[in-house]
């Protein structure tokens, strides 16, 4: 607790109040608390570390002296008092004295605060802020309420450690057992989590009086505040000048060895621990708004750097795109878009499809044009917004697979019809497969040499078995005679194709000649 930093104990409670009926064991441990004062006033104060040049405490300490063994009219008249020192220490452990022999204490005050509950029993017109630290000294969390406003005042350290108070003038170093004690309470040894190690983002607590430096790994990094806990059990004036955070570790790897790391400066970065030293951020928000930070800082940069599920490929596109592990028909437009950007590029649970959508918008119609030329902007035209760009990508590959397929071919203008029957049978099987192929002759009403040729292409793609019953006798023993022709057509290119048809349709008996 601090004058400037965390209210993990706040000087003024806030939280939910209310009244309840007070349980056995609440009663016992107050009236504990009541016997003990009445045996020593002065307990509620702390100890002096270093002898003080002039001591904070000496008013409040006379005035506990004058508890000493006081009858209870004495203690009544201390703790009914409506003027300034209603607010002095001295009141509230009057009022807590007068319950050492009460009958009973049937109801209590109840004062929820950073999600506990505790509770005291309200005397006379003691401050409820006194009461509640007194009444629940065993707690050294809440013990510091006692004496709390002493220490701002006067601008002292104040720790809590398991048994009392311990009160240093002006050293920020903390007293002999308080850090082990403090670390204690929170789960933490003086290295902090006991996890972070390597190269993993790590918070890094610097605690400069103690010469200590907590880190706490990403797993153990929670919805609290790390230093706001230790703080729970000090009071000091000025927080910021003994704490510093910051985070360790690497938040992107490097999977590309470049000549000059483009994100070097971009990672080079701190961030400004003021609102968490307020308390107003969480470990894990700290660690949060770090790795944001250094995205905000590559992205900013001017030049094409591929950063992918936090690994940094720099500009190197054929790296990023092994890593994106693309399909047949992504990869060409990954290339195709990176092979444009001219800003850096950051995804988390990269895909190829996340690359694509990240540059589709405006890089569309470039992308399918390059890949199929109109037949790819014809498909995108026609999606009409009901594809993703990965469904269109795939048909627009498709159809420039075929293009290219059917690019290996001649083409031919007025050839004998024949031929031109098992040019089509053959280019459909270039385009579609063995499927395309038995389509194209499975439309074709056929005369005999027409399904001697379809047959021979039936037994070229292995396909003949399934299709036989459809073919006499005459028409397959011919087709066979015509399968080695078919097989040649169905691989042949340029002018290989052309010689192809040639012999297949002299091999039917025609005389006529593919020109």
């Amino acid at each position: 607790m601090n004058a400037k930093g965390p209210s993990c104990c706040p000087s003024a409670p806030r939280g939910r109040s209310g009244i309840r009926v007070a349980t056995q064991r609440q009663e016992n441990r107050i009236r504990d608390i009541a016997r003990r004062l009445k045996d020593d006033p002065l307990m509620v104060l702390p100890s002096c570390r270093d002898g003080c040049r002039r001591c904070s405490f000496k008013g409040v300490r006379k005035k506990l002296e004058k508890l000493r063994d006081a009858d209870e009219d004495t203690l009544k008249k201390y703790a009914d008092r409506k003027d300034l020192f209603s607010k002095d220490l001295a009141a509230a452990v009057a009022a807590t004295m007068l319950l050492a022999d009460a009958d009973d204490i049937p109801y209590l005050a109840a004062k929820d605060i950073n999600g506990s509950t505790y509770v005291y029993a309200k005397r006379g017109e003691a401050d409820e802020e006194k009461l509640l630290g007194v009444q629940n000294y065993d707690d050294p969390h809440l013990r510091l309420l006692t004496v709390m406003d002493l220490a701002a005042k006067n601008d002292l350290y104040l720790y809590s450690l398991r048994d009392g108070m311990v009160c240093v003038e002006d050293d920020a170093a903390p007293p002999d057992g308080f850090v082990s004690f403090a670390l204690d309470r929170l789960g933490l040894d003086e290295d902090g989590c006991g996890h972070a190690s390597g190269d993993r983002p790590c918070l890094v607590v610097d605690w400069k009086p103690a010469d200590v430096r907590l880190r706490i790994c990403e797993r153990c990094a929670s919805e609290k505040n790390t230093v706001a806990m230790l703080t729970r059990y000090f009071f000091a004036p000025d927080v910021e000048s003994i704490f510093a955070v910051d985070v360790e570790g690497d938040v992107v790897a490097c999977g590309h060895e470049c000549s000059t790391c483009a994100i070097e400066p971009a990672l080079d970065t701190g961030l400004d621990d003021d609102v968490y030293l307020a308390g107003q951020m969480t470990d894990a928000g700290f660690i949060d708004s770090w790795r944001k930070k250094i995205r905000w800082n590559i992205q900013g940069l001017d030049e094409p750097v591929f950063v992918l599920d936090g690994v940094c490929f720099g500009s190197d596109i054929d790296a990023a795109i092994e890593h994106l592990s693309p399909k047949e028909w992504e990869e060409p437009a990954l290339r195709l878009l990176l092979e444009q950007a001219s800003e850096p590029l950051v995804l988390d649970d990269a895909t190829p499809n996340a690359v694509i959508a990240e540059y589709w918008d405006g890089n569309a119609s470039r992308v399918v044009r390059e890949i199929a030329g109109g037949e790819g902007l014809r498909i995108l035209r026609e999606s009409g917004g009901k594809y993703t760009p990965a469904e269109i990508l795939e048909r627009v590959h498709e159809a420039a697979r075929r293009q290219q397929a059917l690019a290996a071919l001649p083409s031919y203008d007025g050839l004998p019809a024949l031929a031109s029957f098992a040019d089509g049978i053959a280019r459909a099987y270039r385009s579609d497969g063995p499927a395309g192929a038995v389509k194209a002759i499975q439309q074709k009403d056929m005369d005999f040499k027409q399904k001697a040729v379809a047959y021979a292409f039936l037994m070229a793609m292995d396909k003949a078995s399934g299709e036989r019953w459809k073919y006499s006798e005459q028409e397959r023993e011919f087709g066979g005679h015509l399968a080695g022709h078919a097989e040649q057509l169905l691989s042949a290119e340029g002018d290989a194709y052309g010689e192809a048809l040639q012999a297949m349709l002299t091999a039917t008996g025609s005389t006529e000649t593919v020109g």
